[in-house]
Formats: C-alpha cells, structure tokens, sequence
C-alpha cells in the first residue's frame, strides 16, 4: 500500500496508520524537520515497523530552475 498524504503529520497519526495498516515497512524520503523525519521514525520504533529513508540523489544538473518564471524567461 502507498499512502499518498501531505504531511507532516504527528507521530499519533503515523503510528494510527501503521497500526491501521498493519505496516511492517515504511519507506520516504528523508524529510528532515519540515518533513516530519522524526516523527516518522518514532512512530515507527513504537509499532515495530523498519524504516528506509531515501536521499536525493548529489546529481549536478547544466540547468536548474526554481521557479516557473525563471523557465519562462530562459525559454524566451
């Protein structure tokens, strides 16, 4: 099952769904803070679940844009 959510969201409800869910493996991205990492982790520690946190790839990219206006400029 994915749970497609957008967080973040307490260590109560993570570990609601994991129960709810009976999830044995919870898989995200390393959010850090903002992202509630360690919420996460916790919930995780609390019903006995594995954590796998995946990192972004260090990838360095000819072009980068940060928003859509700056696309649109480059484009023009």
């Amino acid at each position: 099952n994915i749970i497609a959510m957008q967080g973040p969201f307490s260590k109560e409800l993570n570990v609601a769904m994991m129960r709810q869910l009976n999830i044995k493996y919870m898989i995200s991205k390393k959010g850090g803070n903002t992202g509630g990492e360690k919420e996460k982790l916790d919930a995780t520690l609390e019903v006995g679940a594995k954590s796998i946190l995946l990192s972004r790839p260090e990838i360095e990219y000819p072009l980068e844009f940060s928003n859509l206006l700056e696309l649109l400029k480059y484009m023009k």
